[in-house]
């Protein structure tokens, strides 16, 4: 499970790197926000799918591995090419929408895991946390 962890800390240190060396150099980073925005946005969703596929014991690192980086190079792709078309906001407004509903699916998946648990500990009496 060490891996979306890694994963996100890789996409922090990739979206505040660049800013942090922008001050360093004079050039203007702001012409790839969107981009990195886009490839951040899948790479989130990329990790609470990961965390769904362990909760439901299918997870498979090489399939994560593989779909961070496709998900995150796909959507940057389609979005380079939506401003090569002169769609640049209509094309990451949909991207965008996309990743947001598969995440708040993933992240529904995983409150009403998390819910049930706690229903289910209270339920029997079990302690949430064990005494000292």
């Amino acid at each position: 499970m060490w891996l979306p962890v890694l994963s996100l800390i890789v996409g922090f240190l990739a979206v505040f790197l660049p800013s942090y060396v922008s001050h360093l150099k004079t050039g203007n980073l702001a012409e790839y926000a969107p981009y990195l925005a886009v490839a951040v946005m899948a790479g989130v969703d990329s990790i609470v799918g990961a965390i769904r596929s362990a909760i439901e014991g299918k997870f498979n690192d090489r399939v994560f591995v593989s779909g961070f980086f496709t998900n995150a190079l796909l959507c940057a792709g389609v979005l380079y090419l939506g401003t090569a078309l002169r769609q640049e906001s209509p094309i990451a407004t949909a991207i965008m929408v996309a990743l947001i509903i598969r995440l708040f699916n993933n992240l529904g998946f995983i409150r009403r895991y998390v819910v049930a648990r706690l229903f289910e500990k209270r339920l029997t009496g079990e302690k949430s946390f064990p005494e000292p």
